[in-house]
């Protein structure tokens, strides 16, 4: 479940750093985005009806790839952290692609 929690707040916040540009589901033209590669450090059980918080942040902006940084609380309490890699990817063609430039801008200003 962690991992849903962690791509829910990253498509969540993508949406709100670059309104208009839907990871989910990019444009005609648009690039998309997959999940390589996430790394998850659990620090400390979540229970059943626990509120969890996600927060997110931009790490490293390459040409085709960026590293998303995750932060899972309940409460005070670090219940996991992680990161994980995002890569363009042409959904036509079905092969990795450089991100757009308004995402990547978006991205290294964030």
């Amino acid at each position: 479940m962690f991992l849903r929690y962690f791509e829910t707040a990253r498509i969540a916040y993508l949406r709100k750093l670059v309104p208009g540009h839907d990871p989910a589901q990019p444009e005609q033209g648009e690039v998309g985005l997959i999940f390589a590669e996430c790394h998850i450090s659990y620090r400390s059980p979540v229970v059943f009806d626990e509120l969890v918080e996600v927060r997110c942040s931009v790490g490293e902006v390459r040409r085709s790839a960026f590293q998303m940084q995750f932060e899972m609380r309940v409460g005070e309490r670090l219940a996991a952290d992680g990161s994980g890699w995002l890569v363009g990817f042409d959904y036509v063609e079905q092969k990795a692609a450089p991100l757009g430039d308004r995402l990547r801008d978006a991205l290294t200003a964030a």
